[in-house]
């Protein structure tokens, strides 16, 4: 909901960059940078031009981009619930299983070393790796 227009950079020196920031001081420690690739980029390219947003990227509230999730996780024929905390899981999951290295994943997810801690091994037990 925070991200702002500003927010992504096209010419970074790895392509195109996501940097999340917050309005509040006190989170200024989350704040982190984002790689993303070039499909990501050329459909949000295509997600301006038809919605042609002025300062925030998604200007709707958290509970309409709820259901538009929710209709997406339709259309692709899911059988669960779509949520935005699954769709972050599933992320960290995916970049566990694809060798990603620990430390880049949590600050991708822009948490502490203290909880990545707790949440390495939710992913690890997600990976069928611990019980």
């Amino acid at each position: 909901m925070g991200i702002h227009i500003n927010h992504i950079d096209f010419d970074t020196k790895n392509g195109t960059t996501l940097f999340v920031r917050y309005a509040s001081p006190a989170n200024r420690y989350k704040e982190r940078k984002i790689e993303l690739d070039d499909d990501w980029a050329t459909s949000y390219q295509e997600y301006l031009a038809q919605y042609q947003p002025i300062d925030q990227v998604f200007a709707w509230s958290p509970r309409r981009l709820e259901y538009l999730l929710e209709d997406i996780g339709k259309e692709a024929g899911l059988s669960k619930h779509l949520s935005f905390d699954m769709c972050r899981w599933t992320c960290a999951l995916r970049d566990y299983q694809n060798g990603v290295e620990p430390d880049k994943i949590r600050q991708k997810l822009g948490v502490s070393k203290i909880q990545w801690r707790e949440l390495l091994i939710k992913i690890k037990q997600l990976n069928g790796e611990e019980k």
